[in-house]
């Protein structure tokens, strides 16, 4: 594989030996970083972005496909940013700068940080970055700010399992799930291989769970005008009270396109003050 025109990616690997061989907890950070590089390759890359598409050309074999090549390049081209990232998030000075910065409140979105915002536009040497991320809400990156205030960063065991969890729904899909089989294998007749199977938070039946109660709160939504159902209500015969509060207390858990889904329908479902003031 041609890396002579991406030297970003052998440096990356210095200093990812370096993290690894200094910091307790740079395995760990790796695995975060990774979560929210993945979480950014999914979504439509902004117009900003200029490394990725030209890294992705430039280790390009000649004759492989351009879709198939994003695909199976995804760890390689996002290697340079992981290791970055990894390393900021294990940095122990900018998890006390998001204390200070929080006052001890936990955050609605990663706007209320702008320190580490401004941080990881410099590191990843992408100024538009802080100004994209301010609105997130959800997602492993938010999730880690999330927990690293609630647990104030605390390095006993317990607080240091939560600050360095990925949760299901965020662990990047194994390429085996996104590449598409091999042409040959298609071509020759053969039944085609069992599919592997999901990672939970990516289930299909948890998928289809919450598209149906995605059709209440839009049927709710259009009668009430909001999603503040209390938690007792059921709308119908369906308990979209409970469902919606159950959203809310695992909201940073939830996949990026569920979060996403309930917000395109309602921005406010998940509001920093209490359903009760919501509705009246």
């Amino acid at each position: 594989m041609p890396l002579g025109q991406c030297p970003e990616v052998i440096d990356a690997q210095r200093w990812h030996v370096r993290l690894l061989r200094r910091s307790p907890t740079g395995a760990r950070a790796f695995q975060v970083a990774r979560a929210v590089t993945n979480s950014w390759w999914d979504q439509p890359w902004p117009v900003e972005e200029r490394a990725w598409p030209a890294r992705l050309n430039a280790t390009r074999p000649d004759d492989a496909d351009p879709g198939w090549w994003k695909v199976a390049a995804r760890d390689l081209i996002t290697y340079p940013e992981t290791v970055a990232l990894a390393r900021l998030l294990a940095c122990h000075p900018l998890q006390r700068r998001i204390l200070t910065e929080s006052g001890g409140h936990l955050p609605y979105r990663l706007g209320e940080l702008p320190a580490l915002l401004a941080e990881l536009a410099d590191q990843l040497q992408r100024p538009w970055l802080a100004h994209h991320l301010a609105d997130v809400a959800h997602g492993p990156l938010f999730t880690w700010a999330h927990s690293c205030v609630r647990t104030r960063a605390a390095p006993t065991p317990a607080a240091q399992k939560t600050l360095w969890r990925v949760h299901s729904a965020h662990r990047p899909r194994p390429l085996s799930d996104l590449l598409p089989p091999p042409r040959s294998a298609a071509d020759s007749g053969q039944p085609e291989p069992r599919p592997v199977k999901r990672l939970r938070g990516h289930s299909l039946q948890a998928e289809r769970a919450f598209e149906r109660s995605l059709a209440h709160a839009r049927v709710y939504h259009q009668q009430y005008g909001h999603l503040a159902a209390p938690k007792e209500d059921a709308f119908g015969e369906y308990p979209l009270g409970t469902w919606l509060s159950n959203l809310r207390t695992r909201h940073t858990r939830m996949p990026a396109d569920q979060a996403a889904a309930l917000h395109a329908l309602y921005p406010w479902w998940n509001a920093p003050w209490s359903t009760l003031w919501q509705r009246t």
